[in-house]
């Protein structure tokens, strides 16, 4: 019997139905006593709806830490010392899937937390489990990078255009840096067939500069950096075949895609490529939290370690603009507002501010949704303070001798403007997007005969800022911060900012690997 779902996913907007998340504080661990009573006090509050506890992830505290500003700018908010936090995730029966009854239950939740009466924990928020897209495809409310198109050269060609052009200042090659990508991640076996179709034994010994495929050869060969952290059974299961709005085509190698860029710039820095978004490019809030936990972990086991996170994804929480909203996303301010909405991401903003008095640091791509002229807020991540939000310019063969234009469909790349980065990100189309691996399909179906793919996006300006961070830690005293780096970065933006004030670290791809 034909599986229709594979052919046909399931579409939603912004929020799993039938799912919510709390985010709570506590004195030591959460306990069982404390849990139930959490969830006899919330079925109290919302009457006819009964919440299931399904998941809880525990986050250590957060020491207190001041979040480097923009040379010449005032500084964001310090990062206040907060106690040990945990994210619950609950199934919500007795609502259904009406978006409307799910929200109105949340916001009373929320309104009441300040009444919960367990003791030692404080009830922060209570949010939906907002769904997560891929920054370079479109998310919630439209504006796309662009889809994956075929390269049409000869695979050897790709080899002579690949490789990227830093600023000279720009020192390092990454040695001794793990790069943490959260995103899509590929199969092992297309993993493997791509190697040996074109990497031989016998072809691993030639020089890069020969090889049929050079990305492949040393992205995917024995000395592979790529490490690769596939979801597990429960979270492939509960993402399912989910896809957002009317691009319903496969992209599990976005990921891929974005390591293969670390890779090019940082050649020898460790990249772990950590699945939190399904082959659609669909997750969710708990997805990417089970992601960031594991990668929290590695940080605390291996305290020596320089850690760079790559969050080439965005939360779709409506966004307030006049150039791209759904219905539903209108309704949902006009109902809730600016305020309540703001802090439907404090669970994940916990989260990069951990990352973040961890010496490490989140960089994620501020979204693609604007579809005219002007501008359009950064999602988050990328909007949080302790983020560092990246926007994205077209392929430019000079700079400019004034002031940069972004790409067509890039946000500002953070919040506010200043705080941010932009840098290649390309425009759609063969020979105007970023050059990079691409193993699968493409969606329009032509066939992939070189395994190198043009793709556009913030999620593809992002990892060039995360590479050259990394090359940069590489070239600093072992355990220097994420934010060390970045500081040498951004003192070697281009003179002359976006038309949004965003700095820009000017990247060219046009060298040999």
């Amino acid at each position: 019997m034909p599986n229709d779902s594979a052919e046909k996913p399931h579409q939603v907007i912004h929020f799993r139905p039938g799912q919510l998340a709390y985010l709570v504080t506590h004195q030591g661990q959460l306990t069982q006593d404390q849990l139930l009573a959490l969830f006899r006090w919330s079925n109290t509050v919302s009457d006819k709806a009964c919440l299931l506890p399904r998941r809880v992830l525990s986050f250590p505290a957060t020491p207190p830490v001041r979040v480097e500003p923009e040379p010449g700018q005032p500084a964001p908010a310090q990062i206040d010392q907060r106690n040990p936090f945990s994210l619950i995730f609950a199934d919500v029966q007795g609502v259904g899937d009406d978006t409307d009854q799910l929200l109105e239950l949340i916001k009373k939740l929320d309104d009441a937390r300040d009444r919960q009466p367990v003791d030692e924990i404080t009830l922060e928020r209570v949010s939906a489990n907002w769904l997560a897209s891929g920054g370079s495809q479109p998310g919630s409310t439209g504006g796309p990078g662009g889809k994956p198109t075929v390269f049409g050269g000869k695979v050897e060609d790709a080899n002579k255009m690949a490789g990227f052009t830093v600023p000279a200042s720009i020192k390092g090659q990454g040695k001794g840096v793990d790069v943490a990508i959260l995103d899509t991640a590929p199969c092992l076996h297309d993993l493997a067939d791509a190697y040996n179709n074109w990497c031989g034994e016998n072809l691993w010994t030639q020089p890069s500069s020969q090889h049929p495929h050079a990305l492949i050869r040393t992205l995917l060969g024995p000395q592979s950096p790529l490490r690769l952290y596939p979801a597990s059974y429960e979270d492939l299961r509960r993402m399912g075949s989910i896809e957002s709005d009317e691009h319903p085509y496969p992209m599990p190698d976005h990921g891929l895609f974005a390591a293969g860029i670390v890779h090019t710039i940082a050649p020898r820095a460790t990249i772990h490529l950590v699945e939190v978004l399904n082959r659609y490019g669909i997750g969710d809030f708990e997805s990417v939290t089970v992601g960031l936990q594991r990668v929290i972990d590695q940080i605390q086991r291996y305290p020596g370690r320089s850690v760079v996170v790559n969050c080439s994804f965005v939360l779709n929480l409506p966004i307030r603009t006049e150039q791209c909203h759904h219905d539903s996303e209108t309704t949902i301010w006009t109902t809730y507002g600016r305020n309540w909405l703001e802090h439907q991401g404090d669970g994940l903003m916990y989260i990069a501010d951990l990352v973040y008095a961890l010496n490490s640091r989140v960089i994620a791509a501020a979204g693609n949704d604007r579809t005219g002229p002007g501008s359009v807020d950064a999602r988050y991540p990328a909007a949080f303070p302790s983020a560092l939000g990246v926007g994205a310019l077209p392929r430019l063969g000079s700079e400019p001798p004034g002031l940069f234009t972004k790409a067509d469909y890039s946000n500002v790349a953070d919040k506010p403007e200043s705080e941010g980065m932009t840098t290649l990100g390309g425009e759609e189309g063969a020979e105007n997007g970023v050059l990079g691996i691409y193993l699968g399909e493409f969606p329009d179906h032509t066939s992939n005969e070189t395994k190198w793919a043009w793709w556009a996006g913030t999620s593809f300006a992002t990892p060039i800022i995360s590479a050259v961070t990394a090359a940069v830690l590489s070239s600093m005293p072992p355990g220097s911060a994420a934010r060390q780096a970045i500081t040498t970065v951004r003192n070697a933006k281009s003179a002359n900012p976006t038309d949004n004030n965003e700095a820009v670290l000017f990247v060219k791809q046009d060298q040999p690997l």
